[in-house]
């Protein structure tokens, strides 16, 4: 297998976010008068605050007379991650990974769910800057050029994209050929089930970041991740 580009999640995979993210949702919920159950993060784990508010909105209607919009409820979690940055540290396993990818020659770029200014913050809060990538992928950005977040493939194959463009002039202006990437000599690094249905619907290879504690995959979720894929598979 042969790897020219690495695509990064950032919370729970570059950063060690994922404790401070659920607090701070949850202490939103609760003003809008919602309890979150650990057990509710099977399914709510690497959703975007937006995702939340809907599912949250189906099983009390009432949550709505306090956060209206998905918007609303957003920046009420927004606010509550940023006054708890403090709260953030690095991966150190994924940090001395990511200098070795960019000392290799490999091209990386974060892709994820949360939106811009939580995601720059948490970044840069954990040591990162700018200049550590070819560019940054957010849900916001996504939803400007009208495309799906994850579990959907359109993140990946849009930072695929955009990684062949950025690629390709930087070619050009040396006056180099260039060979686009494809799929299958991407790695994503995720968490989440919600990002692994993502990076495998794009059809590259997947890393799973799990918590030290959190048991394997079993075959029936495996399956279920893959859909019965030929191409995609987690490494």
């Amino acid at each position: 297998m042969s790897i020219r580009c690495v695509f990064l999640d950032v919370d729970g995979t570059t950063v060690d976010s994922e404790p401070r993210n659920r607090r701070a949702i949850e202490e939103a919920a609760r003003i809008g008068g919602h309890k979150i159950k650990p057990k509710d993060w099977d399914y709510l784990g690497g959703q975007g605050d937006n995702v939340i508010w809907s599912l949250i909105s189906q099983i009390m209607p009432d949550f709505t007379e306090v956060f209206n919009t998905a918007a609303s409820f957003e920046r009420a979690c927004l606010n509550a991650k940023l006054d708890r940055i403090h709260e953030i540290n690095k991966i150190e396993e994924v940090f001395e990974a990511i200098d070795l990818f960019r000392r290799s020659g490999i091209k990386i770029a974060p892709v994820s769910n949360s939106i811009t200014p939580d995601a720059l913050a948490s970044l840069e809060h954990a040591g990162y800057s700018r200049e550590d990538f070819v560019f940054c992928l957010f849900r916001d950005d996504l939803a400007k050029k009208k495309l799906r977040a994850k579990p959907h493939p359109d993140p990946y194959q849009e930072a695929l994209r955009m990684m062949n463009a950025a690629l390709r002039q930087a070619a050009d202006n040396a006056g180099e050929d260039f060979v686009d990437i494809t799929p299958a000599e991407c790695l994503v690094f995720e968490d989440s089930k919600t990002g692994v249905r993502s990076g495998l619907a794009a059809g590259m290879n997947v890393l799973r970041i799990a918590e030290e504690n959190e048991p394997r995959l079993d075959e029936e979720e495996r399956e279920q991740l893959l859909e019965g894929r030929d191409i995609a598979r987690i490494l």
